[in-house]
């Protein structure tokens, strides 16, 4: 085409030499064409998007590797930029693919680099029954980090903290998994970095007088509703989002230490979506009877099972998404009535009275730690177990004579550990919900003397606490006597309450030969304590359930002793100052002396005329 010949391409757009260099391609051989088409690329000219393919595409007003729809001389838009192949959606990606000019920007790249004073958020996951200060001390002994974690509060079943530290927030974080709970479980750590500071003991102070001044004493009504909208909040520069578990503690602590007598709470318009937060309210206000909820964001109505501890008698849940789902006010209400029975007024209408069965209210009997049925051969039993776990735990060979010779023993552990796990006794269960094979039923049964003995050998070490002992009597007659014996003891030797900790319950039949005992059928069943036993044995270190020595004083007199021996062993005061004399006054092996030559029988029944 002539410059001055009509084109439909102007003279800037470079597909018009494009044309002309195809026609002379094809004018070639074959060989040459298929050479030329392919664009030299055997002769590493054209790769990817080389510089030499570049120099003969781009006319003078092309940019070069500044071209990315730039302009030329006479100011039109290049359409072509650096460079004008063809689309292929399936070509080999080029080695400069995607090289865009990035920043330098070094102050950048070392603020990443180095640690920022941000607040992160720890979390423990299913931290809510650990203790804080056990939990903050385990963390600081592993990780070798003094922190102080900045609002320590409960979301649901998990608990969370602050800190200001991105190294400590780090080192807290590999932590995790690293920490056994008392209960056993693994202690799993998240952290996350928290795009605003937590709120300042200033601003709490400032939070509790706006609190005290929408408290009505004379109603113990306290108005917290649309506590993110407050002016008085918001002149401060305190923004409350009572939806976040965070500010939801804040509040609880204030109502806790000022308001425990709160009758009445309006929460309502606080964008509430879940009472994860609103739940641990509930232990520090027993006496709420009215709760406005309304124009929150629940969606479940299963939600009220999380507060469903309170006893109220007005509830409000008008404006929340879960009344729509609602086409019928009787189910409504019945829905609302599974949680609380007692309900009189629901969104502000009277509720008709709820039918409910004339059923006489009977209290539970109260629970002890040892029963008693009769405290005929009380004495004796008490003795008994004291000695016998002295001996389970020093030497079981010595346990012979308090077997029968055609004794049963059975050891069973519970399906699931939760724990640390129970290996060591799992060929030795007998837990028929597990087995179902019946050769096995019946091998796990140790039927005489020399077996139980040996399988007894067989079972860990231990070390019984005897303060964490209780003691159920259900039987006693002048043939046999039934007794469970619970409590605690360590595994292996030695005993440490933060060590590897074991719960049993052993049931005994005994057959009763004068004052002796033989166990004629034992059940043994063993499992890992809860976290309220294990505080429980941290809480009774020197406590003794189970009497095995006279109480302890800085002199025991010899006339003490003796009322003691006589009272435990059933031996008047005669036989029982003889026993203790032969045996240079010491309680204990007396007591062992007793334990053999009464289950000899060689013992005079006069002995035990009082």
């Amino acid at each position: 085409f002539s410059s001055g010949g009509s084109s439909r391409f102007s003279e800037h757009d470079d597909r018009s030499r494009v044309e002309t260099h195809h026609q002379s391609d094809r004018s070639t051989s074959r060989g040459g064409y298929r050479g030329n088409r392919r664009g030299s690329r055997g002769q590493g000219n054209y790769r990817g998007r080389g510089s030499k393919f570049r120099s003969d595409r781009a006319p003078s007003g092309g940019q070069g590797d500044n071209g990315n729809f730039e302009q030329d001389d006479d100011g039109d838009v290049n359409m072509e930029g650096t460079e004008t192949r063809r689309f292929k959606p399936y070509a080999r990606p080029s080695k400069n693919y995607d090289r865009k000019p990035r920043h330098n920007n070094n102050n950048n790249q070392q603020s990443r680099r180095e640690p920022t004073k941000n607040w992160y958020q720890i979390t423990i996951l299913k931290g809510s029954t650990l203790d804080e200060e056990w939990l903050k001390q385990e963390i600081q002994t592993l990780a070798m980090v003094q922190f102080h974690p900045v609002q320590y509060h409960l979301d649901g079943n998990h608990s969370c903290f602050f800190v200001d530290d991105h190294v400590t927030a780090g080192t807290i974080r590999d932590c995790s998994r690293k920490i056994t709970s008392p209960d056993g479980e693994k202690v799993a750590i998240l952290m996350r970095p928290y795009n605003q500071s937590p709120i300042t003991n200033d601003k709490i102070s400032k939070i509790q007088e706006v609190l005290a001044s929408k408290y009505k004493s004379d109603t113990h009504h306290l108005d917290a509703s649309a506590l993110f909208s407050d002016e008085v909040l918001r002149g401060e520069k305190i923004f409350l989002k009572v939806n976040t578990s965070a500010h939801m503690h804040i509040i609880t602590r204030i109502i806790a230490q000022n308001i425990s007598t709160l009758k009445s709470l309006d929460i309502s318009n606080n964008r509430l979506f879940s009472f994860d937060g609103l739940k641990h309210l509930i232990p520090f206000t027993p006496f709420l009877q009215e709760l406005n909820l309304a124009k929150n964001s629940l969606k479940s109505i299963k939600e009220l099972e999380k507060i469903s501890s309170w006893d109220l008698i007005k509830l409000t849940l008008d404006g929340n998404p879960l009344c729509s789902q609602y086409t019928s006010q009787t189910e409504y209400i019945s829905d609302v009535r599974e949680w609380f029975p007692n309900l009189t007024s629901l969104d502000g209408h009277d509720l008709p009275a709820p039918v409910k069965f004339d059923v006489e209210k009977v209290e539970l009997p109260t629970s002890v730690l040892d029963f008693v049925q009769t405290p005929n051969g009380a004495d004796t039993i008490k003795m008994f177990v004291a000695e016998y776990f002295k001996c389970y735990d020093q030497s079981r060979a010595m346990l012979a004579a308090a077997y029968h010779e055609n004794c049963l023993f059975t050891i069973s552990i519970p399906p699931s550990a939760r724990g640390p796990p129970l290996s060591k006794y799992f060929k030795h269960s007998r837990n028929l919900k597990q087995i179902k094979n019946m050769s096995q039923k019946i091998s796990t049964i140790s039927q005489c003397q020399a077996d139980v003995l040996a399988k007894l050998q067989l079972l860990p070490k231990s070390e019984h606490d005897f303060s964490s002992f209780h003691l159920d009597i259900l039987l006693v007659t002048s043939e046999v006597t039934n007794f469970i014996v619970r409590g605690i003891y360590k595994e292996g030797e030695g005993f440490e309450a933060n060590g590897l900790l074991r719960a049993f319950s052993r049931s005994f039949v005994c057959q009763v030969t004068g004052n002796a005992l033989k166990i004629i059928n034992e059940q043994f069943f063993v499992r890992n304590p809860t976290p309220q036993e294990i505080k429980d044995l941290k809480a009774t270190t020197t406590k003794n359930k189970i009497p095995s020595a006279p109480a302890a004083t800085n002199a025991p007199s010899q006339d003490d002793m003796i009322a003691s021996f006589s009272r435990e062993s059933g031996m008047n005061v005669g036989y029982s100052r003889q026993c203790l004399e032969e045996n240079g006054w010491n309680y204990e092996k007396a007591g062992q002396t007793f334990l053999e030559l009464n289950g000899k029988g060689a013992i005079p029944a006069e002995a035990f005329v009082k």
